[in-house]
């Protein structure tokens, strides 16, 4: 049992509880696979054994994320556990844990479910990626470890004839009840740790420090403070020095192509019910991905808020005649799961404008896509909202990893608190996530666990969003291999279209706040923000405001805040669709020097301009993240998504042609021209302790505690 830091006032239900288990080297191909296969019949979505066990129960609030298989290192590693639970639960986890192990080697496990497992390790091995990360270079890293191991990398480039072996043995319903019973049962291999909170914690630990210092300082004679001192002005001497850009070659202005990449054909069909498809042929290795886009829905206040857990209930929750354990054996059989998201976007003209959609996603591997269809319009129109238990335990779930998000995203939480007043899909994300989302869900947690009847209020907002939804208009997209399509085009005749379509347009709004918040939480860094407002995307100065970003970071903040302010990150960036400017920094142990940095760097800039080479870097760093490439489905969806949101390629072709156009006083202008103290707008995301402080600053005081 170990204990971690809480700033927080309770300490109920903050435990984790995980066992983990070392399973042998993770280079031996088959192995590996056997591995793969009993975590995923154990783990691989709500209806597992283990998942619905550790989700459901009692003790504890929900599954902990680092659930399943590791496979990064030398030996595989399976963990299971809990989040949200209590110390003196860990006996009753474990027991928990291996109680649902024994019955599955017990009851042995069906192999159909087994063979939903293989289907998602082929469709994943199958699947073209890129759109994250280059799909080669993914592919290098996937070999490297058995590489390194001395082991033949090459196997796993196929492993097509282990999938085959492996469907053989799963005939056998008793052949991973096998494989669970030697490797996990009794696999003594095993630990069992208990993270405790402890809000002492910090406080004993910064008193340690500040007592070692002040010892180490006594200890200290002139001559040792002396070169102490003047290794610190080498340091800054040597921060400060400006590398010689001639030492390396580089590559230049003239290495960037004239013209955007070539984009794939997309064609668009009408039916007679008034659905439109966008369709669009891409090699996809037997994959195929679908879309149901839908025109988002105007919500009142107080619907707004429930908008982002009604997209992520979606797809868990049963449809038509299926609960939702059997709805996502279902789902895991057919295909690579559902997803409800959305696309925003601000008009490049008016950022008091701006539209949005919701996008219900699916794939599949090419035999299943009927299947898919079907399922991602049973799962629409025929969606279950009479699960309570199940619409408690997801709101849990997403209750916790919007609190993680604080530690992981804080800059991007701070930036959009700060951005809410400077245009009108900056306010709206803001009303539904963001700083004032995670106080809401916090807010609505702590009134469920005191009275029930707040759950009746919850399904009521999600069955007012869910209405809303489908009266809205819809359209399709397909990808996949040509002569695919067949099936799918005979399918769509036949869905429904709405009568009624909706406003995409959302109607304009604005968030006010103060010049200068301080939110208080559970943290013991700081997470800094300094937005200003700038303009839409279609702006003729939006072009030096993208590049006024990259020099920012590069001539000055990355060394303020990261190597001379110990911050693990920071930078500048203009958000077109926010119609804002952010100055920001990440894991931040300042926040009233990162502020003066902040200003510092926006006053060198103005005063003292960039060189050619150095406007040349910024611009090169900004073509190169448009011109990177995306995987072949996700080059087809980008173009079709482009056409809805106004993002199209002569859109993309002109921002290109402003950016080649961009001088050095072009940027100076801008920053002179929006980064003004006066229209500044500052979020800090910061410890309960650093209250005082914060005040003593002019901040107002907001708490997510």
């Amino acid at each position: 049992e170990e204990a971690y830091p809480l700033d927080e006032q309770e300490e109920e239900a903050k435990t984790h509880i995980v066992m983990g288990w070392l399973l042998g080297s993770a280079s031996d191909l088959e192995h590996a696979l056997e591995m793969s296969l009993i975590s995923g019949i154990l783990l691989n979505h709500a209806a597992s054994p283990l998942r619905h066990a550790l989700e459901s129960t009692e003790l504890a609030t929900s599954a902990s994320p680092l659930c399943g298989l590791a496979d990064g290192a030398r030996e595989l590693v399976f963990m299971a556990g809990v989040e949200g639970s209590e110390p003196s639960h860990a006996d009753a986890i474990e027991t928990l844990i291996l109680d649902v192990l024994s019955q599955v080697v017990k009851e042995g496990v069906d192999p159909e479910e087994a063979e939903s497992v293989l289907h998602q390790i082929e469709l994943n091995e199958r699947e073209i990626g890129g759109d994250r990360y280059p799909y080669g270079l993914s592919l290098l890293m996937n070999l490297l470890s058995p590489a390194l191991q001395d082991a033949d990398p090459l196997p796993l480039l196929d492993i097509n004839p282990q999938l085959e072996r492996l469907r053989e043995s799963i005939q056998d319903r008793f052949y991973i009840a096998g494989l669970v019973h030697r490797w996990l049962l009794d696999n003594q291999h095993r630990v069992r740790l208990s993270l405790r909170p402890d809000r002492g914690m910090s406080a004993r630990a910064r008193d340690q420090e500040d007592n070692d210092l002040l010892k180490i300082s006594a200890q200290l004679n002139e001559q040792q403070l002396t070169d102490l001192a003047s290794k610190m002005e080498a340091l800054t001497e040597r921060q400060s020095q400006l590398d010689d850009e001639d030492a390396l070659p580089r590559v230049s202005r003239e290495d960037i192509p004239p013209a955007l990449p070539e984009e794939p054909a997309v064609q668009t069909k009408s039916f007679s019910s008034g659905l439109s498809l966008g369709l669009g042929y891409a090699g996809t290795n037997g994959l195929v991905y679908q879309r149901i886009v839908m025109d988002m829905p105007v919500l009142d206040a107080t619907l707004l808020p429930w908008l982002p857990f009604y997209k992520s209930v979606v797809t868990e929750l049963g449809a038509g005649q299926e609960g939702y354990m059997s709805r996502q054996r279902r789902l895991a059989a057919c295909t690579g799961g559902l997803a409800l998201s959305e696309v925003a976007y601000t008009s490049p003209e008016d950022q008091r404008q701006a539209g949005a959609y919701l996008m219900l996603m699916g794939k599949s591997l090419t035999r299943h896509q009927h299947a898919l269809s079907e399922l991602m319009l049973e799962q629409l129109v025929s969606l279950r909202l009479d699960e309570p238990e199940r619409i408690r335990e997801l709101f849990q779930q997403m209750r916790l990893r919007w609190d993680h998000s604080v530690t992981h995203d804080g800059h991007q939480l701070a930036m959009g608190r700060a951005a809410a007043s400077m245009s009108t899909l900056a306010a709206w994300r803001a009303s539904q996530r963001g700083l004032l989302g995670l106080r809401f869900v916090r807010e609505q947690d702590r009134k469920l666990a005191q009275d029930d009847r707040v759950l009746e209020g919850i399904i009521q907002a999600l069955q007012a969003i869910h209405q809303a939804v489908l009266s809205q208009g819809r359209q399709i997209f397909w990808v996949g291999e040509s002569g695919q399509e067949d099936v799918f085009l005979h399918a769509l005749g036949s869905w429904p279209q709405p009568s009624r379509p909706g406003l995409v347009t959302l109607p304009e709004m604005a968030i006010e706040t103060a010049d200068s918040e301080a939110w208080l939480t559970q943290t013991q860094v700081q997470f800094c923000a300094q937005s200003y407002p700038a303009v839409p995307p279609g702006h003729p100065d939006a072009a030096a405001l993208r590049l006024l970003g990259p020099l920012l970071r590069n001539l000055y903040l990355h060394g303020a805040l990261r190597e001379r302010g110990g911050a693990y990150g920071g930078g500048a960036t203009y958000v077109a669709d926010d119609a804002a400017f952010h100055l920001h920094s990440y894991r931040d142990p300042r926040f009233e020097g990162t502020l003066d940095d902040f200003q510092l760097a926006i006053d060198g800039i103005i005063h003292q301009a960039p060189t050619d080479v150095q406007l040349e870097e910024a611009l090169l760093a900004v073509i190169a993240s448009m011109d990177k490439p995306s995987s072949p489905a996700g080059s087809v969806l980008q173009v079709l998504t482009g056409a809805l949101t106004g993002r199209d390629r002569a859109f993309r072709s002109q921002m290109r042609n402003d950016l080649l156009q961009v001088t050095v006083a072009d940027v100076q202008r801008v920053a002179k021209t929006y980064l003004q103290s006066d229209l500044a707008k500052r979020v800090v995301i910061m410890p309960a302790d650093l209250e005082q402080r914060a005040r003593d600053r002019g901040f107002k005081i907001e708490t997510l505690l």
